[in-house]
């Protein structure tokens, strides 16, 4: 009986042990995947963009790239980004952006519109961080 105790406390404790090193393994990565992911993104100022039927969109972005030269060549072509934003975004109806899909919508445009201006990296992701629609 004590036998099977002592087996299943060592079980226990290896289980455990292993557990917690998962975990802490685990949040480290998530910092870790976190300050590359700041690295890898540019944040947009604010823009007010006139749309279809006398609307107005303001939007904020974030967006990911796939490396830090990337983002350095997206800083560099920031003038060039927000005229591809008014005139992609100056395209989109009010009552599209307002609909289920109108943030993901926004996010598409932008992707497929700046994509084309990095020479070597990618746009992986667009995230609108503020939006306001009158």
């Amino acid at each position: 009986m004590q036998k099977v105790i002592m087996i299943t406390l060592a079980a226990l404790v290896i289980g455990l042990s292993g557990a917690v090193y998962y975990l802490l393994n685990d949040s480290s990565s998530t910092s870790n995947d976190l300050a590359t992911l700041e690295d890898r993104v540019l944040h947009t100022e604010p823009m007010v963009i006139s749309i279809q039927n006398r609307s107005h969109l303001q939007v904020s972005l974030a967006i990911e790239t796939d490396s830090k030269k990337s983002k350095s060549e997206l800083r560099n072509a920031y003038p060039l980004i927000e005229n591809k934003m008014i005139h992609s975004l100056s395209a989109l109806e009010k009552q599209d952006i307002q609909n289920e899909n109108g943030i993901e919508l926004i996010e598409k445009t932008i992707i497929a519109s700046i994509s084309p201006l990095l020479p070597t990296g990618e746009v992986k992701k667009v995230y609108v961080t503020g939006k306001v629609l009158q």
